[in-house]
């Protein structure tokens, strides 16, 4: 990937994340496995924007589904390390570190 389109992937990723909602989705993700409905209650959110969110961080590889019986459960895709006590989410293109 050439420098300009590294940037250009930067900075998609960087507006994707720039949502309140989809912050809080990972630290929700964070804890552990959960379905649409609870993240939805957690956030206090209709189940259809919530979905609107959980795929968005689907197509950038984030987050992940499997469904369970009735129910569709994400999980963190992308790999979490603990500093100093602070979570850093790492992604292909950066490191964010989460408070």
């Amino acid at each position: 990937m050439g420098p300009s389109k590294n940037r250009t992937h930067r900075a998609d990723k960087f507006r994707l994340l720039a949502d309140e909602h989809r912050l809080q989705i990972i630290e929700l993700l964070l804890s552990g496995d959960q379905s649409v409905g609870d993240i939805a209650a957690n956030l206090e959110l209709p189940q259809n924007l919530t979905s609107h969110h959980l795929s968005a961080l689907k197509s950038e590889g984030i987050v992940s589904a499997c469904k369970q019986g009735r129910h569709v459960v994400y999980h963190l895709e992308a790999k979490v390390k603990t500093k100093s006590g602070k979570k850093i989410l790492q992604l292909d293109c950066c490191s964010i570190e989460l408070y």
